[in-house]
């Protein structure tokens, strides 16, 4: 009699545990069910594979728990400035109310025009000063934390050199999908139908953005990271399909620690779900990369 592998038990167990979450309409049920099913289904010896690669990933929480702080403090880092940034508008825009008359007769008044001139003026100087500076420090930071992250990952050093050539990556992948992110944002805003354009397109650059950044971590090259990054997200995703599928059984299982924090005071939720975030998504790039890194053309 032929053994069941352990990846066909897995995927009998997840698919059992899809149809019970389905009867008690759980998230996720589909999902789920659809992982067992490949489990089931896929070839053994390759299934096997990838769920020791899967397993020996774990291993690497170190990498994982260290690329997550880096993650942290970049975004607590751009809540931080932006927030920071509205409070300082919105103190500059109430004095200026304050200080400007717009009363009727005060437009018959030429020199009171010309002091809520200068006061327009000063207000958009500010904005644009400050709204430029926000963005030249979260691009810097964006830029600091993706190298640390990938450095760390991929087993490198932080230097100057490397931080230069990530800033000088970023910048040009930004601006390949800035028309694109822009045009989506700008048809969302005139129909709310239109509105899933945008999740969908924020999608495609994170799964592009993994696979560019993983090649430029091996190879450091970013003409061909760029090329081998899009070329390969399009043309090995039958490669990704298992990795895929362990990685959303990991994310379930980890989800299920999260749901205990509803316990705790709800003021704690946020923080809670950032470091759950940053922990798997992390976790998840140290799983990929050696799988994204080894792609051959």
């Amino acid at each position: 009699m032929k053994r069941i592998g352990t990846p066909r038990v897995i995927g009998i167990i997840l698919v059992l545990i899809a149809t019970l979450s389905y009867l008690t309409n759980k998230r996720g049920s589909t999902a789920l069910g659809l992982a067992g099913i490949l489990l089931i289904l896929w070839p053994q010896k390759t299934a096997t594979q990838e769920l020791e690669r899967f397993t020996k990933s774990f291993s690497k929480m170190k990498e994982a728990i260290t690329a997550s702080l880096y993650d942290s403090l970049f975004w607590a880092f751009m809540l931080s400035a932006g927030y920071f940034y509205l409070w300082r508008l919105k103190v500059k825009t109430a004095i200026l109310q304050a200080s400007t008359d717009l009363t009727r007769e005060a437009f018959l008044k030429p020199d009171v025009v010309a002091q809520n001139a200068v006061q327009l003026k000063s207000l958009v100087w500010f904005f644009a000063i400050s709204l430029s500076l926000l963005a030249i420090s979260i691009f810097a930071a964006y830029t600091l934390s993706r190298t640390l992250i990938w450095a760390t990952i991929a087993g490198k050093k932080l230097t100057k050199k490397r931080f230069i050539e990530w800033a000088k990556l970023n910048a040009i992948w930004w601006l390949l999908w800035a028309a694109p992110l822009l045009f989506v944002t700008f048809v969302t805003t005139k129909s709310s139908q239109a509105r899933p354009l945008l999740a969908i397109a924020s999608m495609l650059f994170i799964y592009f953005t993994l696979h560019l950044h993983a090649q430029f971590a091996k190879i450091e090259k970013i003409g061909k990271s760029i090329t081998r990054g899009v070329g390969f997200a399009i043309s090995k995703i039958p490669q990704l399909i298992l990795p895929a599928s362990f990685s959303f059984i990991a994310y379930i299982v980890a989800y299920q620690a999260l749901t205990l924090t509803q316990y705790l005071p709800q003021n704690t939720w946020p923080v809670f779900n950032l470091i759950f975030a940053a922990l798997y998504l992390n976790w998840l790039r140290t799983y990929l990369y050696p799988i994204i890194s080894s792609f051959k053309e």
